[in-house]
């Protein structure tokens, strides 16, 4: 640049006031260039496509090392051991399912409801070694919820005759499994992967919560059925508990056949239509307000 222009004649103004001590944009420009060990070069072609390419490293090399930090990023514990390279996985643009695809972000990024996660959230931790699967009695993370849990065996082999990798299991660590399961990168198999781990997470909530309610549930619902047949004026009104019962019973159920998400659906639409012709019915009812807040006290429980 001629030393006539006004910009070399700012930029030396600039240079002089800070080798006085002032600090300014050339402290800044020398302070970054001091940062990522560049030197300058007076073509500025060259020096744009040598500096992009240091920081894009330097800061690849700083992402690497901060999931590998432990103590900083615990959440990181599995991701590290997958993501090995920094850029946009492909799952994420395979998956047009928001559902199927925000249930493997959530396992990938350990943003999920296993214990592993939960019990460091509580208000007084629980102790890495106490955070066991109700079902296996051994540590639930990411690699056990994925390749050791018995909740969903039935689901994992279907997965693995879809991939086609029924071979590995015997053949390499569960740790490489895992990793390559998180790594695969046909369309076709993210998908299939996608499913079984939201399949998978539907399951665990449904069994989980199984075993700590079943007692209590299965008397309330006899209960308010009792409640509801002693008092009730037609047909229409018994319909529409048993299906509620039927639903709040579904969403307990020990296996996905009985909870699978299709049956749910199903559910939910007799509900609303019954609904309609029951609140239609009991209208005129001086039992219409604690009926109806009975029902939807009932129906609260597990929507």
């Amino acid at each position: 640049m001629d030393n006539d222009t006004i910009a070399k004649q700012v930029y030396n103004e600039l240079r002089c006031l800070h080798n006085l001590g002032f600090n300014n944009w050339f402290s800044k420009a020398s302070n970054l260039l001091n940062h990522y060990n560049l030197n300058f070069c007076h073509d500025q072609n060259i020096f744009k496509i040598t500096a992009k390419l240091t920081v894009e490293d330097k800061f690849k090399r700083d992402w690497f090392n901060s999931i590998h930090d432990s103590t900083s990023n615990p959440i990181a514990r599995t991701y590290k051991d997958f993501k090995l390279t920094f850029g946009t996985e492909k799952y994420l643009i395979a998956i047009n399912d928001f559902k199927m695809r925000r249930s493997l972000t959530k396992l990938r990024t350990s943003t999920h409801d296993l214990l592993i996660e939960t019990g460091r959230h509580k208000k007084q931790k629980t102790d890495i070694t106490e955070r066991k699967c109700k079902t296996c009695h051994q540590l639930e993370d990411e690699l056990h919820f994925t390749i050791q849990c018995h909740i969903n065996n039935d689901e994992r082999k279907i997965l693995f005759d879809k991939l086609g990798c029924g071979g590995l299991v015997n053949t390499v660590s569960q740790t490489d499994l895992f990793c390559y399961l998180m790594n695969l990168q046909s369309r076709c198999h993210l998908k299939h992967l996608a499913n079984f781990v939201n399949n998978s997470f539907y399951k665990r909530k449904i069994v989980v919560d199984g075993q700590v309610n079943w007692v209590f549930s299965v008397c309330l619902c006899i209960l308010l059925l009792i409640i509801v047949v002693m008092i009730s004026v037609s047909i229409y009104d018994i319909i529409v508990i048993c299906i509620l019962l039927i639903r709040y019973m579904l969403l307990l159920g020990r296996t996905n056949r009985v909870g699978s998400p299709w049956v749910e659906k199903f559910i939910r639409y007799i509900y609303k239509r019954f609904n309609v012709v029951f609140i239609l019915h009991l209208s005129h009812s001086t039992l219409y307000e604690s009926y109806l807040n009975i029902l939807n006290w009932f129906y609260a429980l597990k929507c």
